[in-house]
């Protein structure tokens, strides 16, 4: 009987991939005394049989690179395949590792780093994209391209969403896959396809050299939600010479659900876990100990829960507040008003041709390059979370209910004593502030309904009232709860939020 023995990982089998990651693993534990930085390196910047590294200094970088050749000669490794934005790191290499192809590439040519291409003299990402013309798209074909897009950290977190909106649209119609979509949803899906070539346009460029193992790293996240989906991007700050650098980090976006119909508050809460999640994996990504985190959102609500306490809330809020709490908790959590907030990009989504020059998305607000942060408006926070249900009224309602009250506060009395009866709470209690403060929002949201309709229309389709409108002059828009409120100059004070925009 002869028996053989195999010296080498052999593919296609099922621990392939298993032996080759931990053999890698092995050889870096074994060799950390005698190469450190490339036993460093190895266990944190492989990926499979690739490795993606950088340092901040020339010199370091060749070190790296003279240990990583070294260490993984000992286990048998030969790194082939090497690029670099130096031409002089591309020049160390060894002829004997040297790939003969490569080398004869020009340095402007793009490489491929773990999927999307890399440019080395501008040392910028790139995303290639292929489209194929299908005049009867399916839904089995339109998913097919949308995958094609590989976008792992999410710089296109904007422009895929509105695709992800298109395939929820595709399941809620309940379409076989090989079923053609009807006229409405191709003419969404030819919209896309004209816009989505100008992605090739989009240059990002790779600014993280800027950062050495002395500098300080801060993180900002920012989330937001609307009707149809919810996002977070996190970006990161540091400070040489006086001078701020801040660079997207990662960004992800989701759907609303459309099976349980959910509250834009709770929306704003699950964008809020989205960051904190993206938040967690960028801190451990960076390896980093210290790190200054700071969360924003444009929710009033979400803020006033996540400052509570989780067991004040009920289930839905509370599970979330305490994961947030776990990934982040040591954030410090602010209001930012919409227009410098980037996410809001992502939960409405954007043309490709709009994005490329849009800085807000890439750069953030244009105050994370200085040292003044906005002011945070204040509010108390909620006592419990109150569910408010849709509530839908015509002009048929009549004014003699109010003329039956000679004073408001009765009137307010009464009313929330019948909507405890409706609700057929067997609460004998006092009225409590919280249930005074809903009867009052409600009769708010009638007489809104009855004196301004079409303005209420306008407002909620995102558009812009009329000059002669009387409205027009105090910046009017609507909060989370539905109602009409005055906004203007006072919005940038520091009083409480009831204060300084008012119900109209």
């Amino acid at each position: 009987m002869t028996e053989y023995e195999l010296t080498t990982v052999t593919y296609g089998t099922t621990s392939a991939p298993y032996l080759a990651v931990r053999t890698l693993q092995q050889l870096a534990i074994d060799e950390q005394d005698n190469y450190p930085i490339a036993s460093k390196a190895t266990l944190q910047d492989f990926y499979v049989d690739d490795i993606l590294s950088r340092e901040s200094q020339e010199s370091s970088a060749k070190e790296l690179q003279g240990q990583l050749i070294s260490m993984l000669d000992k286990g048998g490794f030969k790194l082939r395949k090497w690029s670099s934005n130096s031409p002089e790191l591309l020049g160390n290499i060894p002829v004997e590792n040297q790939d003969d192809e490569m080398l004869k590439l020009p340095l402007d040519e793009t490489r491929k780093s773990l999927g999307i291409a890399w440019s080395p003299r501008e040392d910028c990402f790139y995303f290639r994209i292929t489209i194929t013309e299908n005049k009867k798209p399916t839904k089995r074909f339109i998913m097919s391209e949308v995958a094609k897009i590989f976008d792992p950290l999410g710089w296109m977190a904007p422009i895929i969403i509105k695709m992800k909106l298109l395939i929820q649209e595709l399941w809620t119609n309940g379409l076989e896959w090989d079923q053609p979509v009807d006229d409405m949803v191709q003419k969404k899906w030819i919209e896309i396809q004209k816009h989505v070539k100008d992605i090739e346009k989009i240059k990002v460029p790779h600014r993280w050299c800027y950062t050495t193992d002395n500098t300080k790293i801060e993180l900002f996240g920012f989330s937001n939600a609307s009707e149809k989906a919810y996002g977070a991007v996190v970006y990161s700050r540091v400070r040489i010479n006086d001078v701020y650098y801040v660079t997207s980090l990662q960004a992800k976006s989701k759907v609303a659900p459309k099976k349980q119909k959910t509250t834009l508050p709770r929306l704003e809460l699950c964008a809020a876990v989205l960051m904190a999640g993206l938040i967690d994996k960028v801190k451990e990504a960076l390896n980093c100990k210290d790190v200054e985190i700071s969360c924003w959102t444009d929710s009033m609500i979400t803020l006033g829960w996540i400052r509570g306490e989780p067991h004040r809330w009920q289930t839905f809020v509370a599970n979330r507040v305490s994961e947030i709490k776990r990934l982040v908790p040591n954030a410090q959590w602010n209001h930012v008003i919409s227009v410098d907030n980037p996410a809001d990009i992502v939960s409405r989504g954007i043309d490709p041709e709009k994005l490329i020059n849009r800085a807000l998305w890439w750069n953030g607000p244009q105050w994370l390059e200085t040292d003044k942060m906005p002011i945070t408006r204040t509010m108390p926070q909620p006592n419990e979370e109150v569910e408010l249900c849709h509530l839908s009224t015509t002009k048929t309602v009549t004014i003699d209910f109010w003329d039956r009250f000679s004073r408001w506060d009765r009137m307010i009395r009464v009313l929330s004593y019948c909507y405890r009866f409706a609700s057929k709470q067997k609460n004998y209690n006092p009225l409590s502030c919280m249930e005074i403060k809903l009867t009052t929002k409600r009769i708010l949201m009638i007489v809104q309904q009855q004196e301004f309709e079409e303005e209420l229309k306008t407002i909620r389709n995102n558009q812009s009232l009329k000059k002669n409108n009387k409205l027009s002059s105090l910046d009017p828009f609507i909060d989370e709860d539905g109602l009409l409120r005055v906004g203007g100059r006072l919005q940038n004070s520091e009083l409480l939020y009831d204060q300084n925009t008012q119900y109209y």
